[in-house]
This record gives C-alpha cells, structure tokens and sequence, in this order.
C-alpha cells in the first residue's frame, strides 16, 4: 500500500520484488522502521535487500537494539558483519544506496569472478566491495 509517498507492505503479506530480473544494479532505497513496541532482535523492523534471490542486504532497526553481528544492519544477512552501525534513529528515514555487480560466467558456465557488493548506509560506507560466497 502506499500511503503518502511510502510503500508499506503489511506484515504475513509477502515480499516486494522486481518484475525484472537484473545483472549489475545501483540501488537507491530509503527505508523507516516502525515504532519498536514490546519488540527487540530481529523482530523489529526487520527485513531484507535481495540480490539474485540469495544475498540479502540487512534492514533492521538498531536503534538500541541488540543482535547478532551479522545479522545487523547494514550486514550481508549470516555472511559479513557492517563496517560501522550508521543507523541513526528510530522513526528517521534511514538511506542505502547499493552497488552490485553479479558475477560473472565463462561459456562453460564456470565462475570466473564471483559477485561483489559495496553498502553505503546513511553517507558511510558499511561493506567495502564484498566479495559474496
């Protein structure tokens, strides 16, 4: 649903995805948590970047709230931990902006380079040209 000017997908309902399908991409995405409630962990405000239906880029709200390292924001979701937490405050529109470079395949279907992702989370830079597994 959108509601002035933001895209809200209620909660049980599914996943917001791309008709298209993508090679390299520069994602610009702004995001808000909800309000946290009686939530903690990774049950506030969390979702999730998918890059080719298999790296996901963390969206959680950090704003004093544990979890585990890489399952933060700004972390490439049980695989890197971020940089720095650049979250800024529950409530504040928080910004990505994503540069992917999917990999790449020789003729053989055989990987000759894997897939690379830069994450700048609000001007700084949590994930530096990771080279995903």
């Amino acid at each position: 649903m959108i509601r002035d000017g933001a895209l809200t997908v209620k909660p049980g309902t599914g996943s917001i995805m791309t008709r298209r399908h993508f090679g390299d991409v520069q994602f610009h995405i702004e995001f808000r948590s909800p309000a946290p409630e009686q939530y903690h962990g990774q049950n506030r405000g969390n979702s999730g970047i998918f890059l080719q239906s298999k790296y996901e880029v963390q969206v959680l709200d950090a704003d004093n709230n544990e979890t585990y390292v890489n399952g933060m924001v700004g972390s490439i979701y049980k695989q890197q931990a971020p940089l720095a937490n650049a979250y800024t405050r529950n409530g504040e529109w928080q910004v990505y902006d994503i540069y992917w470079r999917a990999p790449r395949l020789g003729t053989d279907s055989k990987l000759e380079s894997p897939a690379q992702v830069t994450v700048v989370l609000n001007s700084f830079m949590v994930q530096n040209n990771y080279v995903s597994s």
